[in-house]
Parts: C-alpha cells; sequence; structure tokens
C-alpha cells in the first residue's frame, strides 16, 4: 500500500502559482450564475451533478 501525503506544502504552492501565472492552468466551469442566484448556485453545487467549479459573479 501507498501512503499520499496530501497536505499542501510551500514548494508545492509556489509551483502553483507560477504555473497559474503562467496560463498553464485553467479552471473547469461547469455553470457561472450571477450573485442574485446564489441560492441555485449552492442547489446546484450541492446536487452532485456538477463536473467543474460553480461560480458566483458579482457586479
Amino acid at each position: 500500500m501507498v501512503a499520499l501525503d496530501a497536505r499542501p506544502n510551500a514548494a508545492d504552492l509556489d509551483t502553483l502559482r507560477a504555473m497559474t501565472e503562467a496560463g498553464q492552468v485553467t479552471p473547469v466551469l461547469d455553470r457561472v450564475f450571477p450573485l442574485a442566484a446564489a441560492a441555485d448556485a449552492l442547489r446546484h453545487y450541492g446536487s452532485g451533478h456538477a463536473r467543474g467549479k460553480t461560480v458566483l459573479t458579482i457586479p
């Protein structure tokens, strides 16, 4: 059995930051909701059907 250490560390976070700043990381968006539809966004997220990030936009 292989033990995995999923705790973030400074080196991993620095690498992730650098990759994000370089445009090498692209989040997968499932749905975008306006802030007025926050309740709908939470229901969607809680339904278990989201296949990416659920986003609220703030005007």
